[in-house]
């Protein structure tokens, strides 16, 4: 698939989270504002965590557990070496594929995994 292709596409789904895409356009979920606020919230609670705690970060890996549509993970992968992004839905696994891609964050990866069944070990 191309780019131009994978960008049509990722203008056409329905997501959860606002992304910015490479255009310069920016995804519309349909949810309450009052809940966009809460992933603005937890952005910027995870950028302050890993600048007080984590000075290395870019030589480590880090796993997102319930990855859902890899908002969190492409914020991961501006810190870290690597990230695996981990999720039950295989829908969300291939969304936040295809943001990964537009984002071209090669240090990414996803994984469906049910966490409840078996343990993440690698």
């Amino acid at each position: 698939m191309t780019m131009e292709e994978k960008l049509a596409k990722a203008k056409s789904h329905a997501w959860f989270y606002e992304f910015a895409l490479p255009d310069g356009t920016r995804t519309t979920p349909d949810i309450p504002e009052a809940v966009r606020q809460i992933h603005t919230s937890r952005l910027a609670k995870l950028r302050n965590v890993i600048a007080q705690n984590i000075p290395d970060s870019s030589q480590l890996a880090a796993v997102d557990f319930s990855s859902h549509e890899g908002f969190f993970s492409l914020e991961l992968s501006k810190h870290f070496q690597t990230v695996k992004g981990l999720d039950y839905n295989t829908k969300s696994i291939d969304a936040a594929t295809l943001m990964r891609d537009l984002h071209g964050a090669d240090n990414v990866s996803f994984e469906a995994c049910d966490l409840t069944r078996q343990p993440y070990a690698d």
